[in-house]
């Protein structure tokens, strides 16, 4: 038996979520020993990722969304990157490194069909990259900013682009996707250190929202007026993005996390003026767009390696710290007043065991998590169950999910191969047991293994937030650098720190290496 740390969502907040209360850390044991069912893995998670959308998870299961409310008193998920140590599964290998949709904890049995749900990456391993790359430019907040800036904000050579939280995993992306489009670049953020961070990757001007008058700002650093507005924040910025918009100008709302926690959403006053001015305001999933999930990752991952453009992570050590890291990445981006939560609280550290030589029923998959991600979504996840979202809200008291890199341990599943890579969304834990349909949300991307690229950049900027910003280009170059990183125990306090605005670039939780 071996100690297994979990993070459970244990109750619903109405405003931000308190590490402690809503997300608390579980300590319990796995016997990694025990037979496991046919289909099945155990894998151990390297990294995960805490994003913004995980907020809409944190709500009552009755309020339906895109995405299913966290189970309360289960094991949150989401995007990690893990390690296969056991496999009763035909397409995971021991050894293998998997990425996906995975339980945050430190060990994960993932039966079938929720092994679906993890993707073989062992080009992870020789891509000469951060794993914590993968659950962030090279995960699901990459994929983010790849999709929504170029399918969704169509940009021309000469426009005026700007982008609010900018300095964030999708944010700082968009913004130099932008610049080498030919677009005059503007970004805001909540720190003066992370505006000279925006102009030294490429911008052509950034202002601290804190410390300037919005409406002001904008007429200052957008004297020709906004064709793309890149929404991130919502609330009066969106309201003033509005007034300085340009006839036939698009807005591509990514987010709005000003107004994940709180209850009385700020109103918009000025949307006359998207008739008047034949504005497009276009919101989108990234999940709807899987047909750009090959490009994205072929194309980001060269242009990681050519070196020109640069991405800073924000890395959390240890998973009972994800519940504050998820704070962190929500409150940052927060423009209204409200009550600040507290770590241990809303996201607990949970520490069991797992039996990763116990028998698994067919189809399911043990997992290792090896990368998380954390980011802003996961705020409106922590929430009630009779909130509407376009999220699920997260289940109190259960393994809160997202989006990970990580390995199979042992598979039941002949989709997934002991030792195969996966990335997808699964619960943050060390070790998850992933059962059918649940495996769905995860590929194999073995190529993890031998990209040269950190296995966080399939979190990154090869994953989510990448894809939100680009879709097509063909000339992005991207640069990884160095982070703070921060290991499994802490995901609360990762998750927070994104809440609270305290990550400067993507924040993802490295949970194991390989």
């Amino acid at each position: 038996m071996v100690s297994n740390t979990q993070i459970i969502f244990a109750k619903v907040p109405t405003t931000f979520p308190v590490a402690g209360e809503h997300m608390v850390v579980k300590k319990s044991e796995i016997d990694l020993d025990a037979e496991i069912p046919q289909g099945a893995i155990i894998t151990k998670t390297l990294d995960l990722s805490v994003d913004p959308y995980m907020r809409g998870r944190m709500r009552d299961a009755s309020i339906k969304s895109y995405s299913p409310a966290f189970p309360l008193n289960q094991t949150m998920n989401g995007y990690v990157v893990a390690e296969v140590i056991k496999s009763n599964n035909p397409k995971f290998t021991v050894g293998d490194l998997v990425q996906g949709l995975g339980g945050f904890a430190e060990y994960v049995l993932t039966p079938e069909p929720y092994t679906a749900y993890l993707t073989v990456r062992n080009d992870i391993k020789e891509s000469g990259l951060p794993i914590s790359n993968y659950v962030g430019v090279l995960g699901m907040p990459g994929m983010t900013a790849y999709v929504g800036l170029i399918k969704f904000g169509k940009p021309v050579k000469g426009e005026t682009l700007y982008v609010s939280a900018a300095s964030g995993a999708v944010g700082q992306l968009v913004g130099q996707i932008g610049a080498r489009l030919g677009l005059r670049v503007v970004g805001s953020a909540g720190s003066d250190e992370k505006v000279a961070y925006l102009k030294e990757i490429g911008f052509d001007s950034a202002f601290n929202y804190k410390t300037v008058d919005i409406q002001q700002a904008l007429g200052e650093h957008c004297p020709n007026g906004i064709d793309i507005y890149f929404e991130n924040v919502g609330g009066k910025m969106l309201e003033a993005v509005i007034d300085h918009a340009n006839k036939f100008a698009r807005i591509v709302c990514c987010g709005m996390i000003s107004q994940y926690n709180t209850q009385n959403p700020e109103p918009i006053y000025n949307m006359t003026k998207v008739v008047s001015k034949s504005l497009e305001i276009r919101g989108f999933i990234v999940g709807d767009s899987p047909e750009m999930a090959d490009a994205f990752r072929r194309d980001v991952t060269e242009w990681l390696k050519a070196g020109d453009i640069k991405y800073r992570e924000d890395i959390v050590e240890g998973i009972e710290n994800t519940p504050e890291a998820l704070i962190d990445v929500l409150r940052g981006k927060n423009f209204v007043s409200t009550t600040f939560p507290v770590a241990g609280e809303h996201m607990v550290v949970k520490k069991s065991e797992i039996d990763p030589d116990a028998d698994i029923p067919q189809g399911v998959i043990l997992i290792k998590n090896l990368v998380l991600s954390v980011d802003p979504y996961m705020r409106t996840r922590i929430r009630g169950p009779d909130v509407p979202s376009y999220l699920p809200a997260f289940d109190t008291n259960e393994i809160m999910p997202g989006f990970i890199v990580g390995q199979i341990l042992k598979s039941n599943n002949a989709k997934f191969t002991v030792g195969d890579t996966v990335y997808g969304m699964v619960g943050f834990a060390i070790y998850l047991i992933t059962p059918e349909p649940l495996t769905i949300s995860l590929d194999v991307h073995n190529e993890i293994k031998s990209s040269g690229l950190p296995i966080t950049s399939y979190v990154s900027v090869l994953g989510m937030p990448s894809i939100a910003a680009y879709v097509g280009n063909v000339v992005w170059f991207c640069w990884i650098k160095s982070g703070d990183i921060k290991y499994r125990e802490n995901t609360p306090e990762a998750l927070i720190d994104i809440f609270y605005g305290k990550n400067f670039g993507k924040k993802a939780v490295h949970v194991a290496d390989l």
